[in-house]
């Protein structure tokens, strides 16, 4: 069975929510934040790997801890400021 792992919802039509992947690597005992490129690479099945696909939608600082790319959050940052804010 293979498994796949898209960069969007939506894929392919490069809409929707851009996606991430947590790997639970049972081989190095580690789990790391992973684009879908890198989970492509090092995900295996037959080692005993886990993956779990998440939804970005506002970090705005998470990168990749296989190839250090941005992962794209699906919200832009709020820099309004808020009504209370003024006094």
């Amino acid at each position: 069975m293979s498994i796949t792992f898209n960069k969007y919802t939506n894929q392919p039509n490069f809409v929707g929510y851009p996606l991430y992947y947590i790997l639970d690597s049972a081989a190095y005992y580690q789990t790391t934040t992973l684009c879908a490129d890198c989970c492509r690479e090092e995900y295996n099945e037959d080692d005993g790997d886990r993956v779990e696909k998440h939804v970005n939608y506002e970090n705005h600082s998470m990168y990749c801890e296989g190839c250090s790319e941005h992962i794209e959050a699906a919200y832009e940052e709020d820099d309004s400021e808020d009504e209370d804010d003024y006094v």
